[in-house]
């Protein structure tokens, strides 16, 4: 069993090569630059196949074989596995689950089993011969309480031994009972997976939660124990002691009062992109560069391909700078502008804007003759390291622990400031008794709690804090603004009426003997122009009705236009009723012979 994560944008599979060579799979060899490990990349020479469980979903796929020092976790699963033939992925419940749908044909989302919990071994514990033991159990995936261990037998060699049915409390020492029935000792070693479990859920209807942050504090100084899941373990104490004392020394020399600017170009033999920062002063400064010489497939690209792929290479390339904030983009191709509002794009351009929906960005249109210093990466890349013989693959891989990106999310509301204050003194009164009810301090996060715990990204924020947000706030002038909504409404429904009107009125008809124009087919390639031409020809007369509104009409007596009278049939939309016009000469002698 390894640890490892689900990544839906990898083009690959990656394993560790530790891991891999503990599998004992034969190796393959190949050559493929993997690019994205933290915006570098890795050339891979071995490959192997496995046979890879995840979840209720299992196939055998070609997993890649990366160096240790490039990848933290076990294993990545990409595209060749979620993309494989019989696997099924979806998004139900908060929760991304995968199984194989020739197993699964009728079963319904919310039927799927619930998502297994793995217990780890605390420390190595060894079970004597014909005896009974308990292993002290812990597991990784966040606040857990009681979860359930269904009944599981071990047939080791020579070490046959038994897991009674339990449910155990992890949220305290927690411990498992082992029943040794063989003559040998049964050992698990610290770190060892023992079993996995189910999640215990109470009979109760699920509570509306909703989202919380805290506004921003001082971060007291790191200590040497920060620093441990982050350094190598071979670090001597005197460096360490240095790197933890520039950290506390330049900690807050982050500019706050500047904005970020990329500029991009692109060419038919490379792309290019320079971050700039804008200084207080208005005074801009380069912070990294970026180019690279377009690969065959690319060159024959279209210029505006060429320029929204040096756009998203550069976003790609800077995102360490660039993500959580807010910045412009400047670009010599005016089109760029209005490809995020098109409603119609080519598949690769969609893919690649796709990925851009991270960050938080503008485009600006700027002259090729104002943009020569961005021009002269473009037309001259920096060559690329691999040969022609070396394919490449698109990787994402970014170490994010929950202490990163937990408390930048709870940085930002005003409103949830005075909850962190709250919970930071006695209540006073009944609004702050309700907070403490509700909401819990913890690393100076504020988490909500639940039935299953502590959660500090609760289910169903939206709809929760919008409505505590519209009661609590009410519109200083609401009668107007509900009259205006009125308005609206009515104009989109009259619109949308004489919309559905237009296109379900009823067909027309015509009578055995009526004279009616039929609209004419215009062909466009002669060269000549149509513009003049009648859009209906006739008189014919119907000489017959036929269904699905279709009529057989004809020439009329003594007016054949060629030696063979025409006879066709036609739809109703395209035939016209034809009014005879009756001059003012014959209506006033057909008024004279009526008082006659």
């Amino acid at each position: 069993m390894l640890r490892g994560y689900v990544d839906s944008g990898s083009k690959v599979v990656t394993l560790r090569e530790s891991d891999a060579i503990s599998l004992g799979l034969p190796f393959h060899t190949t050559q493929i630059r993997l690019n994205g490990y933290a915006g570098g990349s890795v050339v891979v020479k071995h490959k192997i196949f496995i046979d890879l469980n995840v979840d209720l979903a299992r196939a055998k796929v070609e997993a890649l074989v990366v160096p240790d020092c490039v990848q933290k976790v076990s294993i990545i699963v990409g595209q060749p596995f979620i993309n494989h033939p019989g696997i099924v992925m979806v998004i139900y419940g908060g929760q991304v689950r995968l199984f194989n749908s020739h197993k699964t044909p009728f079963l319904e989302l919310n039927e799927l089993p619930p998502r297994k919990i793995t217990l780890w071994a605390k420390e190595t514990t060894v079970i004597p011969p014909n005896h009974i033991g308990h292993i002290s159990l812990y597991t990784d995936q966040g606040d857990v309480n009681e979860v359930f261990i269904d009944l599981q037998q071990r047939t080791w060699p020579t070490q046959f031994h038994v897991i009674p049915r339990c449910v155990i409390d992890l949220s305290k020492d927690a411990v498992v009972p082992i029943l040794n029935t063989s003559d040998n000792p049964v050992c698990y070693a610290k770190g060892r997976v023992v079993a996995r479990a189910s999640l215990c859920s109470p009979e109760i209807d699920p509570i509306e939660m909703s989202v919380c942050s805290i506004s921003q504090e001082a971060v007291e100084y790191f200590s040497c124990e920060d620093l441990n899941d982050v350094t190598d373990s071979d670090i001597n104490p005197e460096s360490k002691n240095e790197l933890l004392t520039l950290i506390n020394k330049y900690r807050d020399c982050f500019a706050t009062k500047t904005s970020e600017l990329v500029h991009t170009d692109a060419s038919k033999i490379g792309i290019g992109g320079i971050l700039l920062q804008v200084q207080e002063n208005g005074e801009l400064k380069p912070v990294q560069y970026f180019s690279r010489a377009t690969t065959k497939q690319e060159q024959v690209y279209h210029s505006y391909e060429l320029e929204t792929l040096a756009v998203v290479c550069s976003m790609k390339k800077f995102r360490i700078y660039l993500i959580g904030i807010e910045f412009k983009v400047i670009t010599d191709c005016n089109a760029l502008r209005t490809t995020l509002t098109k409603r119609d794009l080519i598949p690769r351009i969609g893919r690649w804007w796709l990925t851009t929906q991270e960050f938080n960005f503008s485009i600006e249109y700027r002259a090729g003759s104002k943009m020569n210093h961005v021009d002269a990466l473009s037309r001259n890349p920096t060559p690329g390291s691999s040969s022609d013989q070396t394919m490449e693959a698109e990787l994402l891989h970014v170490e994010v622990t929950d202490s990163d990106w937990v408390l930048a999310a709870q940085l930002n509301d005003e409103r949830c400031k005075e909850i962190h204050q709250s919970l930071s003194r006695e209540p006073v009164d009944e609004s702050d008794r309700r907070v403490h009810n509700e909401y819990a301090l913890k690393d100076n996060r504020v988490y909500r709690k639940t039935t299953q715990g502590l959660r500090w990204v609760p289910r169903g924020v939206n709809d929760a804090f919008l409505t505590s947000e519209i009661s609590e706030t009410q519109p200083v002038n609401h009668m107007e603004i509900r009259s205006e909504v009125v308005k609206r409404i009515q104009e989109q429904q009259s619109t949308q009426k004489k919309y559905y009107d237009r296109r379900h009125a009823k067909e027309k008809t015509f009578a055995v003997g009526q004279q009616v124009l039929v609209h004419r087919v215009k062909c466009s390639n002669d060269g000549q122009s149509k513009k003049l031409e009648p859009r209906y020809q006739g008189p014919f007369t119907v000489t017959a009705v036929l269904t699905n509104d279709r009529y057989v009409v004809e020439d009329l007596k003594g007016t054949e236009r060629c030696r063979k009278p025409y006879k066709g049939i036609c739809p109703s939309d395209k035939l016209k009723a034809f009014n005879t016009v009756v001059s003012s000469s014959e209506s006033e002698t057909d008024a004279e012979n009526s008082h006659a």
